[in-house]
């Protein structure tokens, strides 16, 4: 008898200590005992480990990053008509002073001999451009392999891959959250080449950063888009900046290209009006190469002998008239880095550029609010929102999903991803305030002139009519309920008893004050809490429902529509959630920043 007494008070003991935070086994208001002090020296207990850095872990990677900046820089012209490849190589390599080699399996691969014919006319351009088109008719390209160049097929090519690691501390916040980063960057930057979507890039988080394997094109890419949204946190207010910011291999360069493209007027050509005239005159004026893609041409069948050339308007710029030529002959246009290219249509919509956006102004409506409560209550994610059809709707900030839709709807809307074109879009928040894009130069256009538009024209908002309106929504009593966790699908976590404990402590603990009027209240419904009481207070007890355990915590989605908690396998139904986030100020876009155009 006495052990089975002493048992029982074991398990008596136990089960009080399992559930004393809903049965008032401990007093909520009075503060817990301070922790035992550990006497702990940072310099005798806890010192930093310094590895022994080791200069052939980088030395490779930093020459070959050297050796392809090269080519983007160093400049070179070209004069090859019908030459075999193999003879170009040798001149070009000769020509420029660099090691140049043509694998011969891989071309065989293929069906093709070192002896092709190639032919390209190209005056000061990189030995990139000069590389790339010439080998482009031959579907070839080129890697990198130490110093020297190897000629190869486009399959090898996209398996020479390289691995680089960002630390990037400033762009996934503290506590990390890496899934921006990586969505931003794999959306708009060459989206098939990434593992998701069956390429052979990856991209892995650790530490402070992230782990990427792909080409080293791709990885200049991410370098500049990195570098971007970094500059993007440090904007000011008042003034602030809304120029575009380009990435590319070429990115200043292109710039000014289509900048003087759109600008300058087009001269007459010599009589009489042809092709090869009107080809000369554009050369003349563009200040960069202009490069006929025979290969484009050939896969329409097109021969430009057959060039019709239509009627041009006088004053018209370059650029307009290019797209006159080319859209009378179904072709198309783009600039190539540090050239003009003339090839099919497709060609064209398939020649897509990245560019960041700043947005902050447009998203916030103008508000730069630094108060934390007022900032999470404006969360478009709130999980209490007001009819916004209603007349006193307060703006849910910040509005990323009104502009995208804007843009991708009225932004020529078959070019973007949700209707199976190639134009990417994803919006960076973390005081970036910015939208990534990936679309055609015409399509860019069109944005860089509706954000210029939308300035120009922008109300702002009255303050103290939304922080009155803030005052009256939060005072109105809401009915909300909050599904409990299970053990399983088909066995319950808390007993009846213990959900009415859990309502009674939230009595206590959350506003208790606000219990005490009539009509609210706070009732155990199955395997819910139902609670109506102000909106203010529905998001405390939404709050202390997931620190105590009881409700799921946010982003904890797991299969079948159910949701898992991190720390074990229970059950829970789908529930929303509210995260977190840092008196309103108007943020004043930069004067003449040509609407989210231009370049910094």
């Amino acid at each position: 008898m006495r052990a089975l007494a002493s048992l029982a008070v074991c398990l008596l003991l136990f089960c009080s200590l399992a559930f004393a935070q809903f049965s008032g086994g401990f007093e909520p208001t009075k503060p817990p005992p301070p922790p035992r002090e550990i006497l702990l020296t940072a310099t005798d207990e806890i010192s930093q480990i310094i590895p022994q850095k080791s200069p052939e872990g980088t030395s490779d990677s930093q020459k070959e990053k050297g050796f392809f900046a090269r080519l983007l820089t160093q400049k070179t012209s070209v004069h090859f008509d019908n030459l075999p490849l193999d003879e170009a190589i040798k001149q070009l390599s000769q020509q420029t002073e660099i090691d140049i080699r043509i694998d011969q399996f891989a071309l065989e691969e293929f069906g093709l001999k070192p002896s092709v014919k190639v032919s390209l006319q190209l005056e000061d351009v990189s030995l990139y451009s000069v590389l790339k088109w010439l080998l482009h008719p031959n579907d070839l390209t080129f890697i990198i392999d130490a110093e020297s160049i190897v000629i190869t097929n486009v399959e090898k090519a996209e398996n020479n891959l390289k691995v680089t690691f960002y630390a990037i501390p400033e762009l996934i916040g503290n506590p990390a959250f890496y899934d921006e980063v990586i969505e931003t960057m794999t959306t708009v930057i060459e989206p098939d080449s990434w593992e998701e979507l069956g390429g052979p890039g990856s991209v892995a988080p650790y530490n402070n950063g992230i782990m990427v394997t792909n080409t080293n094109e791709i990885h200049v890419l991410i370098d500049q888009m990195l570098t971007g949204l970094k500059h993007f946190q440090t904007f000011p207010n008042n003034p602030y900046p809304t120029a575009s910011y380009p990435l590319g291999l070429f990115p200043q360069r292109q710039s000014e290209i289509l900048a003087h493209l759109h600008q300058a007027e087009a001269l007459s050509p010599e009589a009489p009006l042809t092709w090869e005239n009107l080809l000369k005159q554009l050369r003349q004026q563009a200040r960069c190469p202009i490069h006929i893609d025979q290969r484009g041409l050939e896969d329409i069948g097109f021969q430009t002998e057959g060039m019709l050339i239509p009627q041009l308007p006088k004053g018209c710029s370059l650029a307009r008239t290019l797209d006159i030529v080319t859209e009378a002959n179904e072709l198309g246009w783009f600039v190539a880095g540090d050239l003009v290219v003339i090839s099919n249509q497709e060609e064209e919509k398939s020649h897509l550029d990245i560019a960041l956006y700043p947005v902050r102004d447009l998203v916030w409506k103008g508000m730069h609010i630094t108060n934390p409560q007022l900032q999470n209550r404006l969360l478009a994610n709130d999980s209490f929102l007001v009819d916004p059809w209603a007349e006193d709707a307060i703006a849910l900030l910040p509005d990323y999903d009104a502009i995208i839709e804007m843009l991708t709807t009225t932004i020529n809307p078959s070019s973007w991803e949700d209707l199976g074109g190639p134009g990417g879009l994803a919006p960076f928040t973390l005081h970036a305030d910015c939208l990534a894009i990936s679309q055609t130069q015409a399509n860019h256009q069109a944005v860089r002139l509706a954000l210029s538009q939308i300035r120009e024209q922008q109300q702002p908002v009255d303050i103290e009519k939304m922080l009155a309106n803030i005052a009256k929504h939060e005072s109105e009593l809401l009915i909300r309920s909050y599904s409990v966790m299970r053990k399983s699908a088909e066995n319950p976590l808390f007993t009846p008893n213990d959900l009415k404990q859990i309502a009674e402590l939230i009595q206590e603990q959350v506003e208790p004050e606000s219990w005490r009027q009539e009509l609210t209240y706070i009732r155990p419904l199955g395997d819910t809490i139902v609670v109506r009481n102000r909106r203010d207070v529905q998001r405390q007890v939404q709050e202390y429902l997931r620190e105590m355990s009881v409700t799921p915590p946010p982003q904890a989605v797991g299969y079948s529509g159910c949701m898992m908690s991190p720390s074990s396998s229970r059950y829970l139904p789908p529930q929303q959630s509210t995260p977190s986030s840092p008196q309103p100020t108007p943020a004043v876009p930069q004067a003449n920043a040509q609407g989210g155009g231009g370049v910094f």
